[in-house]
């Protein structure tokens, strides 16, 4: 079965004080610990366990707080930030101004929001049960819906000349395949098939990157040949996969039924031109709910227990955790700050590095 964040149970109670340490929820859609993972982790001689790194509430760090129903997979693009907002009341873009932190524009789109949303060729591009639409940013108005069959998982991605959205193809009910748009005539230049069921996507390093949980792969796509190859395998169920400025960082255990052992690393951080894995790193759990933000100085996880979790990537070591009861939901890096979405929260935060 497709997994999506659109496919989120009923929020939870809302905690009465979410900011003062109340008890944490479990975010919709969390990994339950009723399994181990079928699949053992890579194992990197010198990894990294944290022991006891420095421990912040949220509210020490918090910048503002903007309500936004549904809030996730925020993106930062022309001077603001973009966020996916649910449904109800209705499905909708929501461009933020990171000067004032209120939001600017309430961008709605046709059918109902899957999950997806990336920034590329003076547009933002996002992805709807009628298609995927492109959205002006001069206008805030959507310009075009390209009518294709999507499937509601994670974000879209912009590179190599082209927009990609996942895709099924044939009777399959798992996201299989690839679309690859053209923004010059907004229309799909192929469908990949992909030849795995596949989670997440990222592009970086002339390639796209493709996750499949359930196979422990992570896949390249080159969009000169439109060829997929394996770039990494036998990894326990990896999710979220992220472009750094020289590695890829790769979620682990965002499958149902798998949960890491006490100490098992969590986060790889893998060489694009090789496929070795460089450093495993030992930090709460994304799962399924959360995201990885990777610049040149930070590694920002967003998970549903700890909040945030900072790594240093010159070390590969936890240096700092973010505390607050949240549920799930993305993040992004950028004007300064970290922006962190709880979609059972209806909240995007912004937070101060």
């Amino acid at each position: 079965m497709v997994w999506s964040r659109a496919m989120r149970a009923a929020p939870l109670l809302l905690c009465l004080a979410v900011l003062a340490g109340c008890a944490s929820a479990s975010p919709s859609g969390s990994v339950p610990p009723s399994a181990a993972p079928s699949q053992a982790s890579p194992s990197v001689e010198g990894s990294v366990a944290p022991t006891g790194p420095p421990s912040v509430p949220l509210e020490e760090r918090l910048e503002a707080t903007i309500a936004i129903d549904g809030a996730d997979f925020p993106i930062i693009a022309f001077d603001s930030v973009w966020v996916v907002a649910g449904d109800p009341p209705h499905p909708a873009i929501v461009r933020v101004d990171p000067v004032t932190n209120e939001v600017v524009a309430d961008i709605e789109v046709p059918g109902v929001a899957c999950t997806g949303a990336t920034a590329g060729f003076d547009a933002i591009w996002a992805c709807s049960t009628d298609g995927i639409v492109r959205i002006d940013r001069a206008t805030n108005a959507v310009v075009t819906v390209i009518e294709v069959r999507t499937a509601g998982q994670a974000r879209l991605a912009t590179g190599g000349g082209s927009v990609w959205a996942f895709a099924r193809v044939g009777d399959s009910l798992d996201t299989n395949a690839v679309h690859r748009i053209d923004p010059a005539t907004n229309s799909v230049i192929t469908t990949i098939d992909l030849g795995h069921p596949v989670a997440t996507m990222a592009f970086g390093f002339d390639a796209l990157w493709v996750s499949s949980p359930a196979d422990g792969l992570v896949l390249r796509v080159d969009p000169a040949s439109n060829q997929v190859t394996i770039a990494v395998e036998g990894l326990a169920a990896p999710f979220q996969v992220t472009v750094g400025p020289d590695s890829l960082w790769v979620s682990l255990y965002g499958a149902e039924d798998s949960e890491p052992a006490e100490g098992e690393p969590t986060i790889v951080r893998v060489d694009p031109g090789t496929g070795e894995i460089t450093a495993s790193i030992v930090a709460d759990p994304i799962g399924m709910t959360g995201g990885i933000h990777a610049d040149a100085t930070a590694v920002w996880i967003r998970s549903g227990g700890t909040f945030l979790t900072h790594i240093d990537p010159a070390t590969n070591e936890v240096v700092e955790v973010i505390t607050a009861s949240n549920g799930g939901g993305d993040l992004v890096v950028g004007f300064g700050s970290v922006w962190a979405a709880g979609y059972n929260f209806h909240q995007l935060w912004r937070v101060s590095p």
